[in-house]
């Protein structure tokens, strides 16, 4: 969505997609279920990958890398974007894992404060809430 906003205002991807591509990965590291976490760690350079490959087939020109020859193969194309877009790429990623890094050690304390018996009080309560 973002790639076609800018493609069509600019003629390139560049800023605009790579900020969409920041949100859309934090997002989907956030809406993912519990056990989809590993999918969202790893989504992000897969999600580039296929969007920079889609990009090169389609239209080569939108890949907007000045300094590559008319002649680049495919392959060179779709390298020289990623390393255009890396920036945004690695943002991405690092924000994604720091999200299901949390989610996992979020789950991790509920399944460690509801199975651990020992941690209830005499009144029912967890040991940890507050009175």
């Amino acid at each position: 969505m973002f790639a076609l906003g800018e493609v069509v205002l600019r003629g390139h991807i560049g800023l605009l997609l790579g900020l969409g591509f920041i949100v859309v990965c934090v997002a989907a590291a956030l809406t993912v279920r519990s056990t989809d976490l590993f999918t969202a760690g790893v989504l992000p350079p897969l999600l580039m990958l296929a969007l920079l490959v889609t990009l090169a087939v389609v239209d080569r020109s939108t890949i907007g890398v000045r300094a590559l020859q008319p002649e680049a193969s495919t392959l060179q194309v779709v390298i020289a974007g990623f390393v255009d877009q890396a920036g945004a790429m690695v943002v991405a990623h690092l924000l994604a894992l720091v999200v299901v890094g949390m989610r996992v050690r979020a789950g991790r304390r509920r399944r460690l404060r509801t199975s651990n018996p020992l941690s209830l009080t005499f009144d029912g309560r967890h040991a940890t809430e507050p009175r």
